[in-house]
């Protein structure tokens, strides 16, 4: 089940998970389309550099997300400044 942090504190269920199972998402602003290349790349690089392993990419049609376990959130998201992304 894939909940934002404010729908998961309505499932008991999810609070009792150990944290090592939980993961976390981040949502890929812009406007990209399929013509564009690169954008996993730049991504996985900045996280790959910061020690973070094995992300998992998700690509609709309108969105992206990349999706790392939540012991690494905060590492994540220093890789995305560090690398020059904007993270909120």
């Amino acid at each position: 089940m894939i909940l934002d942090k404010e729908s998961a504190k309505f499932f008991r269920t999810y609070a009792e998970i150990d944290q090592k199972y939980r993961w976390r998402a981040f949502k890929v602003l812009g406007e990209w389309g399929f013509s564009e290349i690169g954008l996993v790349n730049s991504l996985s690089s900045a996280l790959s550099s910061a020690g973070v392993e094995s992300p998992l990419f998700l690509s609709t049609f309108s969105r992206d997300f990349i999706i790392v376990p939540s012991e690494v959130e905060e590492t994540a998201k220093e890789a995305f400044i560090k690398a020059g992304f904007m993270v909120s």
